[in-house]
């Protein structure tokens, strides 16, 4: 990663590195203290949108985008920069803290052409809609292109699947930054919907062929990471496995000693929540889904019984 602090005044110069960005770009501090950021900016550097973020820090304002920089010799190299506020020691805001990483986007011409492992492609915009399936996810799911295109990963959630983990993922990758975790999904949602399974899920950003700095879709790949948890049993599992098996990207473990863990709630409670929390949980269509078994033919679909 390479920090540098630039001015938040137009043309935006260099105070200062934190790091070494010859690791990335092949300048030294020496090189490019005092000079303004232009000097990695080149033909294909949305030169607005990386001058608009550093403006918007002086209004207190934090962005992270993905960009095309020059390194020394002229190479283009894809990055995340993040923009945040920069203070000195007198907690005066003097510059934006501009980091660089390399961005892990990759092309959609490629992701398309590697059909290798459990994966799928997705839309990135909410809900997330299926737009390609490979064979080995149909061979570990049961699901193939005609159950799943056009329809969101909803229909792998289980019981006690968190969908705001799914939404952490999503949103990472349409940041442009690659993203793992530990979900909990149905291990064959064809044909057991009680029977979940633990998954390393990967999602990468992809953009869009030509060149294009936008995030189009996002590649999800499935990998095992624990053996199935049977029926009813599902979340002790897993409140067992959150000890034992650290997740390799926590957002929650600061605040929650178990962030795997949810306690068993209602499916009226289930439907609300999952639907709160990310656009792309939608409860399946038809009367089952909000009305409760037990409910007499003249009960309408949303009357809740004692």
């Amino acid at each position: 990663m390479v920090s540098v602090v630039v001015c938040l005044n137009a043309p935006h110069r260099i105070l200062g590195t934190q790091s070494n960005a010859a690791t990335i770009l092949g300048f030294t501090g020496e090189e490019i203290g005092g000079r303004s950021i232009q000097i990695l900016q080149g033909p294909r550097t949305d030169s607005f949108l990386l001058n608009s973020a550093v403006k918007n820090v002086a209004l207190g304002q934090s962005s992270t985008l993905r960009v095309c920089l020059y390194d020394r010799c002229g190479q283009c190299i894809d990055v995340i920069a993040s923009c945040s506020p920069y203070f000195d020691d007198s907690n005066n805001l003097v510059g934006c803290l501009l980091e660089l990483h390399p961005s892990e986007t990759v092309n959609l011409d490629v992701a398309i052409s590697d059909s290798s492992g459990s994966r799928v492609i997705l839309s990135a915009q909410p809900p997330y809609l299926v737009r390609s399936v490979s064979e080995d996810f149909t061979l570990m799911f049961g699901l193939g292109s005609c159950e799943m295109l056009g329809r969101s990963l909803y229909v792998l959630n289980g019981p006690n699947s968190q969908c705001t983990r799914w939404s952490t993922l999503f949103q990472m990758a349409c940041s442009g930054q690659k993203s793992q975790d530990r979900v909990l999904v149905l291990a064959n949602p064809a044909t057991d919907p009680f029977t979940e399974r633990l998954f390393f899920v990967t999602c990468t950003p992809v953009a869009a062929s030509g060149g294009s700095q936008t995030v189009s879709h996002i590649l999800v790949t499935f990998d095992h990471a624990h053996e199935e948890f049977p029926p009813n049993n599902g979340i002790a599992a897993l409140a067992e496995a959150s000890r034992t098996e650290p997740a390799l990207m926590d957002p929650y473990a600061s605040n929650d000693p178990h962030p795997l863990y949810r306690p068993p709630v209602s499916p009226f409670q289930v439907q609300r929540l999952t639907t709160d929390d990310a656009p792309f949980c939608r409860p399946p269509a038809g009367p089952s889904a909000t009305t409760p078994a037990s409910a007499p033919p003249h009960a309408s679909p949303t009357t809740r019984l004692p």
